[in-house]
């Protein structure tokens, strides 16, 4: 059963974090508000209401829109970059880490981030001092994946194709799972990440490493 993001009424695990632990579930609502109404459309006096509290009190943790906004991206940047950290600690081989860091991915952002397609929401819509740091970190990102394809790519076990387009396929298809995932449909978002990975590592493995992945299988 996937696991309901912290509500703000709940967020007071101790006296001394209890600011940073609600401004964390302000974000979090915020995000689904922006999802749910569209960025644009949403006003800090829509978040408020989900939150049930004053748009005054609001003010007391963000300053605007904006750093809300700026704040979802990084949440989602974080995720990734988790997911990349545990791949990485669990597998020597390039080859080996990618099908770990597409369903742990998945699984984590359908799971933790919910209704969350706020983070399709283009990189224009921030300002720009915060669009020039999120597109550094997605820069960084998408460096240190390639780096793993092209590692795959010179040990035989993926085809030999640009690593940023193989960056690209891969990233485009886990993504878009966010867009048709129900939690409550028959797969959940660890099964779907499994078989996405079989999928999409199918269509980049080199001849041997598809007839290892078979033999497998068998």
């Amino acid at each position: 059963m996937r696991q309901k993001p912290q509500r703000w009424g709940a967020a007071v695990p101790v006296p001394e974090e209890q600011q940073q632990s609600k401004r964390q579930a302000l974000i979090r609502e915020a995000g689904m508000a922006f999802s749910t109404l569209g960025y644009h459309n949403a006003s800090l006096g829509d978040v408020a209401k989900a939150l049930h509290v004053t748009k005054t009190a609001l003010y007391y943790y963000v300053k605007d829109k904006n750093e809300i906004l700026f704040e979802c991206f990084n949440l989602a940047l974080d995720i990734a970059d988790q997911a990349m950290a545990d791949a990485r600690s669990r597998d020597e081989k390039a080859i080996d880490r990618l099908p770990d860091f597409i369903v742990r991915y998945i699984q984590v952002t359908n799971s933790e981030l919910g209704n969350f397609a706020v983070v399709w929401e283009p990189l224009t819509s921030l300002n720009a001092p915060e669009r020039e740091k999120i597109q550094k970190r997605k820069r960084a990102f998408d460096a240190k994946l390639r780096k793993w394809v092209a590692q795959a790519i010179a040990d035989g076990d993926v085809i030999d194709e640009p690593p940023a387009l193989i960056v690209s396929f891969l990233m485009g298809a886990i993504m878009h799972v966010r867009k048709w995932y129900e939690p409550e449909g028959p797969l959940s978002a660890d099964e779907i990440g499994q078989r996405f990975s079989r999928l999409v590592l199918s269509g980049i493995c080199a001849d041997k490493s598809r007839k290892a992945n078979s033999r497998q299988q068998d």
